[in-house]
């Protein structure tokens, strides 16, 4: 009887320290977070901000604060040894979860929460270049990445637990295509001459190297003069310059040919010109924001030739003494055009001489 009683005894002790294991493991606080991503991604810190997406799921009693701490890693390519994260910035600024469903994208949680959960509060480490890329340009340096998400106690610093381990991360990638470049005008560094017919219709050609639908914009604009072109290219062609010189005409269209003979773009002799295209498209990102090289050209022979040898010499002999030239017939046999502007003044000296 003795022995029954223990054997009972034992058996309610057991049951009774499973209950209450069981008791405190159903009353842990969980929070599951799951994160998507929208691709296609521009590379930009804000599209990127505004295409995650965090839903993040507790099985909380009653509203409470918990720190989310964000972190972004890169993992090959360009993007490799790159990091992001908010956890300094993420501690001093909680974020009120409701028990039950809780869903955020990165725009919507500084918004409601504060500068601790801004694209712009972020803790970039990596290299030069890229903390360049990220701080200056607000783009992600090209390659694939992993971006997570934790929920922590921000009294405890303690990390929530989870039931769905695994799914507070995502992959996502950036692809960068090189931009469009124009073959036609050619563009060999130096100023250069488009042959034209009668009517001064120019063609354009640019290639681009993706096979996604883009759209491109051909923007043409003009020099001042001779002095402004040279010095355009001297400079390296700086955006800025091109942005500010007159707009002769703007072209949108998704081939990657244009002739000014369709539309009204007038284009002049002795006028110097430079062109642009511009590519956009949802399905690819393109280096320098899609923006292509910029050759300078105007219409007509050589745009150099007057400069490259500015001091002429001609010997005019007669073989017959006496021989006479007409005087309307010299601006005939010799004449100087040159088209550079800083060629103000041109000197002659005509010397007379027997044959004898």
């Amino acid at each position: 009887m003795q022995l029954f009683n223990r054997l009972v005894n034992k058996s309610i002790l057991v049951f009774v320290c499973f209950f209450f294991s069981m008791s405190a493991l159903s009353a842990q606080e969980t929070v599951d977070i799951d994160i998507r991503v929208n691709s296609p991604l521009s590379g930009s810190l804000e599209q990127f901000a505004d295409r995650t997406l965090f839903t993040i799921t507790t099985n909380f009693v009653e509203p409470r604060e918990v720190a989310l701490l964000i972190e972004i890693n890169g993992l090959n390519g360009e993007a490799e040894n790159f990091r992001a994260d908010n956890q300094i910035s993420s501690l001093s600024s909680p974020v009120t979860l409701q028990p039950g469903l809780n869903v955020f994208n990165w725009v919507t949680l500084s918004n409601q929460f504060g500068e601790g959960y801004s694209i712009d509060d972020i803790t970039i480490n990596g290299s030069d270049v890229q903390r360049r890329l990220v701080m200056e340009q607000r783009i992600f340096p090209s390659g694939d990445y992993q971006i997570c998400m934790r929920a922590i106690d921000p009294l405890t610093t303690l990390e929530y637990p989870t039931s769905m381990p695994g799914n507070n991360c995502e992959m996502f990638s950036i692809r960068f295509y090189n931009p469009p470049r124009i073959t036609i005008p050619n563009d060999p560094g130096q100023i250069v001459s488009v042959q034209v017919n009668e009517d001064n219709n120019v063609y354009f050609h640019w290639n681009v190297a993706t096979f996604v639908n883009t759209d491109f914009t051909l923007i043409i604009r003009r020099f001042a003069n001779f002095e402004q072109a040279t010095r355009f290219i001297g400079d390296g062609r700086p955006q800025d310059v091109f942005d500010g010189l007159d707009l002769v005409g703007q072209i949108e269209t998704n081939r990657r040919e244009y002739n000014t003979i369709e539309g009204d773009i007038i284009i002049e002799e002795g006028v110097f010109y430079t062109c642009q295209i511009v590519a956009r498209s949802d399905g690819a990102n393109f280096l320098n924001g899609g923006r292509s090289n910029s050759p300078v050209w105007t219409l007509g022979s050589s745009a150099s030739r007057g400069c490259l040898s500015p001091n002429y010499q001609a010997n005019i002999v007669f073989p017959v003494s006496n021989d006479t030239i007409p005087f309307l017939r010299i601006p005939q046999m010799v004449q100087m055009q040159p088209i550079c502007d800083e060629l103000l003044k041109v000197k002659t000296e005509l010397l007379t001489a027997s044959a004898g």
